[in-house]
């Protein structure tokens, strides 16, 4: 049980989402406060996956189906993560100034 939160794609998800969350969005937000405020929901969303994996075994005793429990609430979490990957790269580039100019 434990075992399954040391997992390489676990690991990786938590790694991205502390530095998303401690280093990206704020230099991010110094550009874009929407793209930075994105890249913290984001990083949010990808630490939540982790937790809803992991978590999900003990959602059992609610009776709820283990393919809920252990597939999609997980998916669902890092599709969120990828909507706000896209929000961000939006915000950012709707902040740029016109091509050219400094």
């Amino acid at each position: 049980m434990i075992m399954g939160l040391f997992s390489g794609t676990n690991v990786l998800s938590i790694f991205m989402a502390f530095v998303f969350w401690t280093e990206v969005a704020p230099h991010v937000a110094l550009t874009s406060r929407p793209a930075g405020l994105a890249l913290k929901l984001g990083a949010v969303a990808l630490g939540l996956s982790v937790a809803s994996g992991f978590l999900g075994m003990f959602l059992f005793r609610f009776n709820l189906p283990p393919e809920l429990a252990l597939n999609v609430l997980p998916q669902l979490s890092y599709g969120a993560f990828w909507a706000c990957l896209a929000w961000a790269v939006l915000a950012l580039m709707q902040g740029a100034g016109p091509k050219g100019v400094a």
